[in-house]
């Protein structure tokens, strides 16, 4: 993402990989410029905590069978399997309950609150979680360009949904489309997402209550897994559009 420092992540990112031996390999003889960044880890057996070059938090983990069998991205195959969980730190007193519904009534994504998180269940395994936490740092208030228009250049999230068309207007209900001038696709209206094959939110808001404002502001970019003529989007990495 552009801007002046690097964006460090309040949470953490879970990857699962066939095996962590060559990781614990490569970790034991690190580069030297990096003993001046904030990269480091502990091995924990089962596994293995990564801070990045920035300080951004990963947890590495072994599950063989955690490739998504739906399909994947072009090239060569990476050697972790899939990112199976995303935690997301967010102040004390953020209404867990009004994120869960969030998710549950424009993605139709179920969830539920446990442990002082909200838990979400992206689909296949992948899980999506705000936890609360006493040191959150607020996410990046997004911005505007030099003629006023709405910018964000903080972090986002991407997913793929199979009904684009009720998504944007369930969160159009909400008063939550968002269009980010940073790119060059735009959808406003329904129509215009439809023929791009994505819209963008920036507002989470509770559906029970939606003009008491956002819970949290995190942009997601919403992607279709087809054309509007129904033929599979050009970048959705499955192996066929989902039924």
């Amino acid at each position: 993402s552009e801007g002046v420092r690097a964006q460090i992540l309040d949470g953490c990112v879970e990857l699962a990989y066939p095996t962590l031996d060559a990781v614990r390999h490569r970790l034991s003889h690190p580069n030297e410029i990096l003993s001046e960044s904030a990269f480091g880890w502990t091995d924990n057996t089962d596994h293995i905590l990564i801070h990045d070059p920035w300080g951004s938090k990963f947890r590495l983990y072994a599950d063989s069978g955690a490739r998504d069998p739906r399909g994947v991205q072009p090239g060569d195959a990476s050697e972790g399997l899939a990112m199976t969980r995303l935690t997301l730190n967010v102040p004390e007193g953020t209404s867990l309950d009004g994120i869960v519904r969030f998710y549950q009534h424009v993605f139709c994504c179920p969830g539920l609150v446990a442990d002082n998180s909200a838990v979400i269940n992206m689909a296949n395994g992948q899980e999506l979680r705000f936890e609360l936490h006493c040191d959150a740092r607020p996410l990046d208030e997004p911005g505007f360009n030099e003629d006023g228009l709405a910018l964000n250049n903080g972090i986002h999230l991407s997913i793929y949904v199979e009904n684009l068309t009720s998504a944007f207007e369930r969160a159009q209900q909400l008063g939550c489309i968002y269009v980010n001038h940073r790119f060059n696709r735009r959808a406003y209206t329904l129509e215009e997402a439809v023929e791009q094959c994505m819209f963008r939110v920036l507002n989470v808001v509770d559906p029970m209550s939606p003009d008491s404002g956002p819970i949290l502001k995190l942009e997601h970019e919403v992607r279709s897994c087809t054309n509007a003529d129904g033929s599979k989007y050009k970048s959705c990495p499955f192996d066929k559009v989902p039924e």
